[in-house]
C-alpha cells in the first residue's frame, strides 16, 4: 500500500448519458488534487449533473479527497444531478465514516447499480 500513496492521482472520464463516470486511482492527495479537482467540477453541467466516482482503485483519501467530494456533491446538488460513490476500499470507507460524510453521500458496490438507483432516489 505505500506504493499507492506515493504515485499521483489520476483520473479516468467517460460519459453515460446523463452521468459522468469517474476513476480516480493512486493515493498521493498532495500531488495532482488541483488538476483532478478541476477536471471533476469541470465536468459537472446542466446537460451532465450526475457524477459516478469509482473508488475501487484509490487506497488512500486524506481530508483532501473528502473535501473534493463535498465539493462535487454540492456542484451536482446546485445542478439538481447527484454524486455517488462507487466501490471505496476499506481504507477509503473507514475514513469516510471517521469523518462523518458516510452518511452524507450515497455509496454503491458498483457504477451500474449506482446509475440504475441513483434517479430515483430523493436528493
Amino acid at each position: 500500500m505505500s506504493d499507492a500513496l506515493s504515485e499521483p492521482l489520476q483520473l479516468a472520464q467517460e460519459t453515460r448519458g446523463s452521468f459522468n463516470v469517474a476513476r480516480i486511482s493512486g493515493g498521493n492527495w498532495l500531488s495532482g488534487v488541483e488538476d483532478v479537482a478541476r477536471q471533476l467540477l469541470g465536468s459537472l453541467t446542466e446537460s451532465a449533473p450526475n457524477l459516478v466516482l469509482d473508488l475501487a482503485a484509490l487506497h488512500y483519501v486524506n481530508t483532501n479527497g473528502i473535501s473534493l467530494m463535498l465539493a462535487c456533491d454540492r456542484r451536482a446538488h446546485d445542478l439538481n444531478g447527484r454524486l455517488a460513490l462507487v466501490n471505496p476500499q476499506p481504507t477509503v470507507l473507514r475514513a469516510l465514516h471517521l469523518m462523518r460524510v458516510d452518511d452524507l453521500l450515497r455509496i454503491y458496490a458498483s457504477v451500474d447499480e449506482a446509475i440504475e438507483k441513483l434517479p430515483r432516489e430523493p436528493r
